[in-house]
């Protein structure tokens, strides 16, 4: 019974992808030599509803690594669902088009300390962030060819933030809790495909 109903996922997952208002995207970026290696991998899905309206969904890994000459490491997770307005009505919006789109972005990441002399007083063990960011953007899809075409997007968002961070305090775990909000950009650049017709 399992086994079927994984075929029969397969199957309406497979059809999804064959329409034609299905387009996924993403980007991959990464510096990996020398003393600083980081990377930001992204992939995304867009489900056209109707010849104006949208609805999509973002997840990007990110991460800095700099252990090997005693320096931090970074690593981020974020979630973004999204809703989006071309400003063009059609029954093929992505392509040469503006849109307006309303987000909520949701991060989880981590810093971990590089080398600290042992006679601090305070030796930092790390922190972990949470924070969700509401906000709107403009954007324009740039054809490259009747399949692929690049999205630009940038728009303010206002960021809730909860970090919590470790340290031994003259020899004592000591944790502190953060919590702080500010005004911010998102921006970003994607690379998308879309399938059918």
């Amino acid at each position: 019974m399992p086994r079927k109903l994984l075929l029969i996922a397969f199957l309406c997952a497979a059809t999804a992808l064959c329409a034609q208002k299905n387009v996924v995207k993403g980007r991959a970026i990464a510096l990996p030599g020398g003393n600083l290696k980081a990377y930001s991998l992204g992939i995304g899905y867009e489900r056209i509803l109707s010849k104006r309206f949208s609805t999509q969904i973002l997840l990007n890994r990110m991460g800095a690594d700099q252990s090997e000459t005693d320096g931090g490491k970074y690593t981020a997770t974020t979630l973004v669902p999204e809703v989006r307005y071309y400003t063009r009505a059609s029954t093929h919006p992505f392509f040469q088009a503006m849109f307006l789109a309303a987000f909520v972005e949701l991060r989880y990441s981590e810093d971990q300390p590089g080398y600290q002399d042992a006679g601090d007083t305070d030796i930092f063990t790390g922190s972990a962030t949470k924070r969700i960011a509401p906000g709107i953007l403009l954007g324009y899809n740039f054809r490259l060819s009747k399949r692929f075409h690049v999205e630009v997007y940038a728009g303010p968002h206002y960021i809730f933030r909860h970090e919590t961070s470790t340290y031994f305090r003259q020899g004592v775990p000591v944790v502190e809790a953060v919590d702080s909000r500010r005004a911010g950009i998102r921006s970003g650049i994607n690379l998308a495909y879309r399938f059918g017709k």
